[in-house]
């Protein structure tokens, strides 16, 4: 089998053809300069077809837009005046004969000489009624104009004085033309001074003749005279002056009806102000609303154009713009002209090409600038590139055999072992010089383990090595893409000495703990070699303290046999302890009442409260059972202890024992709680209080003695009940323990109740 080693190689550059490389950046820059030439041209020559076409698009969209504002203005004055027409054909429809206010407005009608003002409400516009050559009418007509007027008056708003307004009524005849209804606060004698009439008929001429209508060819003429005949609510709209100020208004004619009959003429007047505003805030063009001579109503400039004037010549033969979405060309100017419905005139807009030059040179300036600059600064590149060609050109092969030769000396300086092998046979292809050093020490053996190596795996390898030991070599297959297929590359490190330090740790734990468990054996043998000689001390105690003693011997007595059973509560501490460790500490599980076992332990410490004058009470939760199963020595152990500890850190107060349960996880749990007001302690005293053989601090131990196991092997039992021990103390305060295990509730028929407690809850007291 052959291996490669990845060691660097060297290879000479290739020689270039130094003239072809001189002679290519020159047809390379020509090339490129005319390309970029040509490209900046069509850019150029597309964007200015473009801004035409977007300012044109503008035009048009603005031009509609402001047509339809038009539009609906008209359409909503048309539909104001339409209202009117209705209210008034209503009050004609509805007469009130026999009014007495409309007969007493009638006599002073004419006694004033054909005028009076009729005035309906005080926020409403008074309305003044004249007449001409109204005796001849009969009262019941006269009287329903009467009631015309006010209906029109109730209609409308009051204004403040006669000026223009937004399109209210000014002025009403009957088809006649003798009588007249003047709205606004209009009046007779201000009509009079500022058309400079003397008379009341040519008062009337004059209103007749601002709003473009007929006269009267008799007193009893009804001929219509509106060009809308036989038309519901046809509005008329002319341009002229206002009777009052002779300023320049909107004038709107039109009818109202009864059935096919005309009964008034209205005559409104619009400021052309708004209808101004309307056409500069739609549109930024330059618009004007003309007629089909060509008049203009209205204009958003002041001054005219080349093209303007153009226009307006050719007044009446507009093309209409209709749905084009270009504008017409004609004569050297685009136009733009759609009539506005229901009215005579013609909103128009034309401008010529150099608008549209302008409009297209201001907005590729920049753009212009940006092109040239780019050119600038391209030819600057394209000068520099081919100072530097061969620079350029050499420095890649350079980077690349530097950066494979950086590459193949880190390869051949890891101190890990790689090789590539073949994903269909498995032979080797290639190993860098640690895999070939690690090869050589086991021989063929290593080389040949390593096909069985599948990807994505890993683990240790044992291979024997020449006048050695076998080695371990920890082994990762990884699928690598390479030409010309799929190669396996696998990593090895050789992992002996680790594998040695891992078994030098182990066997110095298993020696550690061997001493452990030979120290846990002699102080267990010792504990039970001592329990001997006190269990005979502790004899001859109980027969000297049966003999007639005097009261100083008996104390005497009495206080050695409390110190023997302090010192065989410390030794059967320690010697639990030690079993616990073991794993020795066992105890039956057996059917118990932990009730009985509660008030047991508390009766038991009651003297030692007693003497302390210590409170001492127990109590019993809610469901909790009369029977249940598990170790009941290792939980009165514990209860012990705890009381015990209770009692000999509270120097007054009270004690507490409390007896709960809860049901987790379908278990049943007791839970035993001894809740003092002892000293209490800290959270680093709490830390440590578990340990064997140490106190909370050493204040304690000198204080009130001790061993510190008493503690540990509550914790220890826990665990062999499967449950856990808990503390809460305050310094000064108190502690509570809490105790929480896991017990089986036997069945109904298998439970003794004859030793059942009569209540829920006890206490006991000195």
């Amino acid at each position: 089998m052959a291996f490669h080693r990845l060691h660097p190689t060297y290879c000479s550059p290739p020689a270039f053809d130094l003239r072809g490389v001189q002679q290519l950046p020159r047809r390379l820059l020509l090339a490129w300069g005319v390309g970029i030439g040509l490209l900046a041209i069509a850019v150029l020559l597309v964007a200015s077809v473009g801004l035409a076409n977007s300012f044109q698009a503008q035009r048009i969209a603005e031009f509609r837009r402001t047509h339809q504002a038009l539009q609906l203005h008209f359409a909503q004055s048309q539909a104001q005046y339409a209202n009117v027409a209705n209210t008034a054909q209503y009050a004609w429809k509805h007469p009130h004969p026999g009014d007495t206010a409309m007969r007493a407005l009638r006599e002073r009608f004419e006694q004033s000489g054909q005028r009076v003002v009729l005035t309906t409400e005080e926020d409403k516009s008074p309305q003044m009624i004249l007449g001409v050559q109204t005796e001849q009418w009969s009262a019941q007509r006269v009287e329903r104009y009467f009631q015309l007027s006010q209906a029109l008056s109730l209609a409308q708003p009051g204004e403040a004085g006669p000026g223009p307004a937004s399109g209210a009524v000014a002025y009403f005849f009957d088809p006649s033309g003798h009588y007249l209804s003047l709205g606004k606060g209009m009046t007779e004698a201000q009509l009079t001074t500022s058309l400079g009439v003397g008379n009341r008929p040519d008062l009337f001429r004059e209103l007749r003749t601002r709003a473009q209508l007929i006269s009267p060819t008799s007193v009893m003429d009804s001929v219509p005279m509106l060009e809308g005949v036989g038309r519901q609510h046809y509005v008329q709209w002319a341009l002229g002056a206002h009777p009052v100020t002779d300023l320049p208004q909107l004038v709107a004619s039109f009818y109202a009806y009864d059935g096919e009959e005309p009964i008034a003429t209205f005559v409104a007047y619009q400021a052309v102000e708004p209808l101004l505003e309307l056409m500069r805030v739609s549109s930024q063009g330059r618009l004007a609303l003309l007629d089909d001579s060509g008049v203009q109503v209205s204009a958003t400039y002041s001054t005219l154009t080349e093209s303007e004037r153009l226009a307006r010549l050719r007044a009446g033969n507009w093309i209409s713009l209709g749905d084009a979405i270009r504008p017409r060309f004609d004569d050297g100017y685009y136009l733009l002209a759609l009539p506005v419905p229901g009215t005579p005139w013609t909103l128009v807009e034309s401008y010529d090409w150099q608008v549209l030059a302008g409009y297209v040179t201001r907005n590729l300036q920049a753009p212009l600038l940006g092109v040239l600059v780019m050119l600038g600064l391209m030819a600057w590149c394209l000068k520099r590139r081919y100072q530097q060609l061969f620079v350029r050109c050499i420095q890649p092969l350079t980077e690349l055999y530097e950066s494979e030769r950086q590459l193949r000396c880190l390869v051949d300086h890891l101190p890990y072992g790689i090789a590539l092998l073949d994903s269909n046979g498995g032979q080797a292809q290639a190993i860098n010089p640690s895999a070939l050093r690690m090869c050589e020490r086991a021989g063929h053996t290593l080389l040949s383990q390593l096909p069985a190596c599948t990807v994505g795996s890993g683990g240790l390898l044992t291979a024997p090595s020449a006048g050695e030991r076998a080695r371990t070599y920890q082994v990762h297959a990884t699928s690598l893409d390479l030409e010309p297929g799929t190669m396996r590359m696998v990593v090895l490190a050789d992992v002996q000495d680790w594998v040695e330090r891992v078994q030098a740790r182990q066997a110095a734990l298993d020696a550690a703990c061997a001493r452990a468990r030979a120290k846990a054996a002699f102080v267990a043998s010792i504990s039970h070699e001592i329990r001997t000689p006190m269990h005979a001390i502790i004899g001859h105690l109980e027969l000297l303290a049966r003999g007639e003693l005097a009261s100083a011997e008996r104390r005497r007595v009495r206080r050695i046999r409390q110190a023997t059973d302090s010192l065989m509560l410390v030794i059967d501490n320690a010697l639990d302890l030690s079993r616990a460790e073991f794993g020795q500490l066992d105890a039956p599980v057996h059917t118990f009442n932990p009730v009985a076992l509660l008030e047991r332990v508390t009766r038991l410490f009651l003297p030692l409260a007693a003497a302390k004058e210590i409170a001492l009470s127990w109590s019993i939760g809610d469901g909790v059972p009369l029977a249940c199963r598990a170790r009941e020595d290792f939980l009165e152990r514990i209860l012990r202890n705890l009381v015990g500890n209770a009692i000999k850190f509270t120097s007054s107060g009270q004690i507490q024992v409390v007896l709960t349960q809860r049901v987790q996880d379908n278990q049943m749990l007791l839970c035993l709680e001894v809740i003092d007001s002892g000293i209490g302690m800290n959270k680093e005293d709490v830390g440590r209080l578990f340990r064997p053989f140490v106190q909370a601090n050493a204040g304690i131990a000198a204080r009130y003695g001790g061993s510190g196991l008493g503690l540990a092997l509550c914790r220890q039992l826990c665990e062999g009940l499967k449950g856990h021990i808990e503390v809460q103390s305050t310094t000064g305060v108190g502690s509570r323990f809490q105790v929480v295990v896991p017990v089986d509730i036997p069945p109904a028929d298998t439970v003794d109740g004859t030793n059942a407690p009569q209540a829920a809850s006890l206490l006991l007291t000195s």
